[in-house]
């Protein structure tokens, strides 16, 4: 009897097993619902073969459902104003200010309580939780260690020209000048069709290679000098930096498609251009090496020294917080259970493998290590990868992640991180659009000194004066300055 009545209860509970399991399996995943700008080679259709996606939802039990989107503010403006707020947004600093002051988003400061706080200034650091995080004192962004993109702008110029024609590489701004006149003029592609160019760059960041030296940039940039705060645009070269670049544009050296990256781009790739500005990630990219190669295969472009004006040379803008970007913003409609789970999937990429899986890709199929240790990538199926960034919710230690990634643009890297930049403190500054409305005196700031270089607006001290009299009279600038000038100061950066 005793024996029957044992073996009722071993199968009660090997059914009350089977039924727990069964539950376990049958359970529906959490969902949480992100959107993204929408790249080159963003993630893929289907997500099936979406093999980020899937880890995740293995290893935490929470499916991530990224969206890219194009037209990426205008398509997330028409979501929230449509009531189909995502979970998560990836958004810039200020466009997170703006959903903040609208109550659109999550307090996260309780994520200190957690373990996962732990584990991120664990693996990031803590410095990743810096002032443009918040909203008052309500903590509205993800901390991440951003890419440091400010050094991927590089001067190139075409190595095998250099060499067909001894040609020596433009050391000064009136070397640049001469070089590219000779460019323009001496039909260096041997068609017989007087259509090379000088110079092209990326917009203009990518004038920086010609104004950086005058200690100048084209657009609202916030340095220190001497311990205050002041401006690229009441730098006391800018006149000169105006002027050196109308010299450049007025004759015909400089793209006239500059002004729009992709066109800057396909200039560049024609090889009609005889120096370019430009990302290294456009150029050294094994898959965008073999485009230009394509169209000219002797083609070679070799990133050269930054150009001197008299005070040295200097390569490229460079923001003072390299931890300022794109944050990742949570939804005040996010249930409890939704925010669990995003602590769960921000845990997890904070192990090596979900460090690994963001930067790499899976190992034994996209990386593996070779007899030293090291990590190598496997080449053959490398472009499976070229979304993974989107999921970076946390950004990368980019010295790492360039070197593991593109081992081709090496060189490139290194060169870009040894320079000496023009550094600025925008993103250190965090504005309240309800205290000033910063996106529209910056873009009035870059269609005039756009004018100004082009010829469309004299280029002169009075009409400059002028000009500057239009910022502090229609767009309160000293209302801008004011503000910034006090976070600088209260964070130590500056005196006054």
């Amino acid at each position: 009897m005793k024996r029957i009545v044992s073996l009722l209860l071993m199968l009660a509970m090997m059914l009350s097993i089977i039924s727990v399991a069964s539950f376990a399996v049958a359970e529906e995943p959490v969902t949480l619902f992100c959107v993204i700008g929408k790249h080159a080679g963003g993630i893929p259709a289907s997500r099936d073969d979406d093999f980020v996606y899937t880890t995740i939802l293995d290893r935490t039990g929470v499916a991530v459902i990224l969206d890219d989107l194009q037209d990426y503010y205008n398509a997330l403006g028409n979501r929230i104003a449509g009531g189909e707020i995502p979970d998560l947004m990836y958004v810039s600093p200020d466009y997170a200010q703006q959903l903040a002051s609208q109550g659109l988003l999550r307090d996260i400061s309780d994520m200190k309580e957690t373990a996962t706080w732990q584990h991120i200034m664990a693996t990031y650091g803590e410095d990743i939780d810096i002032p443009s995080n918040y909203y008052g004192e309500e903590m509205i962004c993800i901390p991440a260690a951003m890419a440091l993109g400010d050094y991927y702008y590089e001067i190139y110029t075409r190595a095998d020209w250099n060499e067909k024609y001894g040609l020596k590489n433009p050391t000064t701004i009136d070397e640049l000048y001469e070089y590219c006149k000779w460019i323009r003029d001496n039909d260096p592609d041997g068609n017989g069709v007087a259509d090379t160019i000088g110079f092209t760059c990326w917009g203009l960041t990518g004038l920086c290679a010609i104004t950086a030296p005058y200690d100048v940039a084209f657009g609202n940039y916030l340095l220190i000098r001497d311990g205050k705060v002041t401006n690229t645009l009441l730098q006391p070269r800018m006149l000169e930096a105006l002027e050196t670049v109308k010299k450049f544009y007025s004759e015909g050296l400089i793209d006239p498609g500059m002004f729009v990256n992709s066109e800057s781009k396909a200039t560049t790739f024609s090889g009609k251009v005889g120096v370019v500005a430009m990302p290294w990630s456009n150029m050294d990219k094994a898959k965008y090496t073999e485009q230009y190669k394509e169209v000219t295969p002797e083609a070679q472009y070799l990133p050269i020294e930054a150009f001197d004006a008299g005070e040295g040379p200097r390569y490229t803008l460079a923001a003072h917080d390299i931890y300022v970007g794109d944050k990742m913003v949570v939804s005040a409609d996010i249930t409890d259970e939704k925010y669990e789970a995003l602590l769960k999937v921000l845990d997890y990429m904070c192990t090596e493998e979900g460090e690994m899986l963001v930067y790499m890709g899976l190992e034994g199929r996209h990386w593996e290590k070779d007899a030293n240790g090291e990590i190598v990538q496997i080449k053959e199926n490398a472009a499976e990868t070229n979304y993974t960034h989107e999921y970076q919710w946390m950004g990368r230690n980019d010295a790492r992640y360039l070197a593991l990634k593109f081992p081709e643009a090496a060189h490139s890297v290194e060169w870009g991180l040894r320079y000496n930049p023009l550094e600025y403190f925008n993103s250190s500054v965090v504005i309240d659009p309800d205290d000033y409305d910063l996106p529209t005196m910056e873009d009035y700031v870059k269609t005039q000194l756009i004018a100004f270089f082009k010829g469309d607006r004299e280029l002169s001290e009075a009409e400059y004066g002028k000009f500057m009299d239009e910022l502090y009279n229609i767009y309160d600038f000293q209302t801008y300055m004011d503000i910034a000038t006090k976070q600088l100061v209260d964070q130590g950066l500056a005196n006054e």
